[in-house]
């Protein structure tokens, strides 16, 4: 809808972007097709189907995180970029041209309200399922509430992985301080405000506040354009990444609808 953490960067390198301009004149031996990339996005695409046949596969795990991107928007919206993303995995002459371009142009990519749209929504989704998956009650005798602890890391998670598709990519490092920052600086902060003003700040601000500050340190402090020389990871390695990241998410739900929902 908008392509793990490395270091935080004011921007390309003059050694990464020659890198980006290296092999777009080569041929590809494994051309993807773009007729059986609208097939899997019509057949399977709600649940990221085509990222994953094209190896986009952080916006796959999204998709299927998220039903299609946002119950289905994201999914309608790729109809238009299809075009683009076999460009890419193909790695397309004049495609890869007009990349360079953005690169030499752009220090680093440009803001996109789409993209931070995005994670500000799926920031919001994770941090939500991992604070519902958490017992309300006792378990075992033993209360879990202190869990609450790793949902400001659901939202740094959720604000890096929709920052790290396509071209762009950056560290956790900002979005993850900001996360934590937030509620330790903040709840204080509540307590003097409502003591000398009488104005009490709720979870639900609180919560946004948290989200909206790590999603802007990613896209101020830590965005920056991808390195062309990465490696892609073997077939089996993304099996299992993309099987984990699935079952993790799968196994929040379930936490929640067995011991939360009533």
């Amino acid at each position: 809808m908008f392509g793990l953490p490395g270091i935080m960067s004011k921007g390309v390198s003059g050694v990464d972007r020659k890198n980006r301009s290296h092999g777009t004149s080569k041929t590809n031996n494994s051309n993807k097709s773009k007729t059986l990339t609208y097939l899997l996005w019509l057949i399977g695409g709600v649940c990221g189907l085509h990222h994953f046949y094209l190896g986009r596969d952080l916006q796959g795990v999204l998709w299927w995180c998220t039903f299609g991107g946002y119950f289905g928007f994201g999914w309608l919206r790729d109809l238009f970029y299809i075009g683009e993303y076999v460009a890419d995995a193909n790695k397309d002459e004049k495609y890869m041209k007009k990349v360079d371009y953005m690169v030499r142009v752009h220090e680093k990519p440009p803001f996109s309200t789409v993209r931070f749209t995005g994670m500000v929504v799926v920031a919001y989704l994770f941090s939500t399922v991992v604070s519902l998956a958490i017992p309300e009650d006792n378990v075992g005798g033993l209360s879990w509430q202190w869990l609450h602890i790793f949902t400001p890391l659901a939202a740094a998670l959720g604000v890096w992985a929709v920052g790290n598709i396509g071209h762009e990519t950056g560290s956790l490092k900002w979005p993850l301080i900001c996360a934590y920052l937030v509620p330790m600086v903040g709840n204080p902060l509540k307590s003097f405000i409502f003591d000398k003003w009488g104005y009490d700040i709720d979870e639900s601000t609180s919560f946004a506040i948290m989200i909206l500050s790590a999603a802007w340190s990613f896209d101020h402090l830590e965005k920056r354009w991808r390195p062309k020389n990465q490696k892609t990871p073997g077939t089996l390695k993304r099996i299992i990444v993309i099987s984990m990241c699935c079952l993790l998410y799968m196994a929040l739900w379930s936490s929640y609808l067995y011991f939360n929902a009533k």
